[in-house]
Order: structure tokens, then sequence, then C-alpha cells
């Protein structure tokens, strides 16, 4: 006891021994945050759970992504539908006037036919006019 090295005569523990207690549970340092183990486990924790949120949100951007082509395809198809519907309808009126014209071309040439027609029969009355 009287040895000034603060030994304990009975236990033969030094006096400061208390302090160094092997600490029971999850490490943490002195400002309550884990290390060793515990701040290992606690970091894979947060690499799966940010890995699991990071797969969700790329799983997300391939929906929205497909949901936006899905979209415009529906589009694209639509538009070239309406081209056609336009392109057939101009060939339509172009289908038309051609008739229309045909049709009127018919018409002339028949008028010019009797036109003809009744021109000879005027020269015809006119010559046995003269003939007499």
């Amino acid at each position: 006891m009287g040895s000034g090295r603060g030994r304990d005569s009975e236990d033969g523990e030094e006096e400061g021994d208390e302090d160094l207690e092997v600490p029971k549970g999850a490490a943490k340092s002195r400002a309550g945050q884990p290390k060793g183990s515990a701040l290992l486990a606690s970091t894979i924790d947060q690499f799966v759970e940010e890995q699991e949120r990071t797969r969700k949100e790329e799983l997300q951007l391939k929906k929205s992504q497909h949901e936006q082509s899905m979209v415009e395809a529906r589009e694209a198809r639509e538009e070239g539908r309406q081209q056609h519907r336009e392109k057939m309808q101009l060939e339509h009126r172009k289908l038309a006037i051609d008739e229309e014209r045909v049709r009127k071309d018919n018409n002339t040439e028949r008028r010019l036919d009797r036109i003809e027609a009744g021109m000879g029969q005027i020269l015809d009355a006119v010559k046995k006019r003269i003939n007499k």
C-alpha cells in the first residue's frame, strides 16, 4: 500500500484500471458516432440502401423513358396516318380535277363535232341552192 505506485495490495490492480473496462454493445466514439465494425456495418447498410434507392430511381427512369418512347411512337404513327390521309385527299382532288377536265374536253369535242356537222349541212344546203 505504501509503495506510491498506485497499486492495491489486496487484488493487485492499479487504481486507474477502472477506466479501462471493455465497453459492451456497439462501439461508439466519444461523440456518440459508431466506430470499428459498427461503423462498417452502418456504412454497408447505408451503401445497400443507397444502391436500392438508385436501382429504384433507374427503374423509374427507364419506365418513364419507355413511356415517353411509346408516346412519341404513337404520335409519330398518328402523324404518319394524318399525312397519308392528307396525301390521299390530295390525290382524290387531283383525280377529280382530271376527270372534270376530261369530261369538259369530251363535251367540247362533241359540240365541235355537232358544229362541224351543222356547218356541213349548211354548206350542202347552200350548194344545193346555188346549183338550182
